[in-house]
């Protein structure tokens, strides 16, 4: 009997661009670049890679759409940090393609808050209450606007994260949110809708805020 046929799978290189943009990576971190910080000319990196300069434009274009680096008409490019944009656009686009959906999203949310809040409740007198006092405080003041009154309270909910103290899950919970803002916008226009006003939502805050000062998040 004879063997079965085997295809071997087609094998890929990566790119130049794309082995330059990780060898600019390496760098970034091997001197201790900081934020705003120049990684040098095309030229100079051109010759520290040992590829062309078209090679190191690419490079950057690359490393520019990750949100890792600032390219700048007729100067070197300089450091930046990712935001939660980057993120945002990542499971964005995960959603597209996998049964990912908006429930998936809805618990994630819940979960991370849940997390933060309680690592709030431990510092209630932190600056981070102030800030949410603050937003409350907009809230109240733009009743009736959507857009503004939609954007006091992401502030809101980011105060909470900003107390508790865990920079990744704050990433990504400010990630989700971009994710979110149609769906919180539906939710704001739905209570309008069925002659329910902002005041419910304010006062479910309050009571939420209250809450993590006491301690009971």
């Amino acid at each position: 009997m004879a063997d079965p046929v085997y295809t071997a799978p087609m094998v890929t290189r990566r790119t130049l661009s794309d082995q330059v943009a990780d060898g600019i990576v390496d760098m970034l971190v091997a001197r201790g670049l900081r934020p705003d910080e120049s990684i040098g000319s095309e030229q100079e990196l051109a010759a520290q890679f040992g590829v062309s300069k078209l090679v190191v434009r690419e490079a950057i274009r690359t490393l520019a759409a990750r949100g890792i680096l600032r390219p700048s008409q007729g100067k070197p490019a300089t450091v930046q940090v990712p935001g939660s944009d980057i993120l945002a656009q990542l499971l964005e686009f995960r959603m597209h393609f996998t049964e990912l959906g908006l429930e998936d999203l809805l618990a994630a949310r819940r979960l991370i808050e849940g997390e933060l809040a309680f690592e709030a409740a431990a510092d209630p007198a932190g600056a981070w209450s102030a800030e949410a006092r603050a937003a409350l405080d907009r809230m109240r003041a733009v009743v009736g606007d959507l857009e503004r009154f939609i954007a006091a309270d992401l502030d809101f909910h980011r105060a909470i994260a900003w107390g508790g103290r865990n920079e990744l899950l704050g990433l990504v919970l400010e990630s989700l949110e971009g994710l979110l803002l149609t769906t919180r916008k539906a939710t704001m226009q739905g209570r309008a809708a069925r002659g329910k006003d902002d005041e419910g939502v304010i006062a479910a805050h309050a009571r939420i805020l209250d809450a993590i000062e006491a301690g009971d998040a």
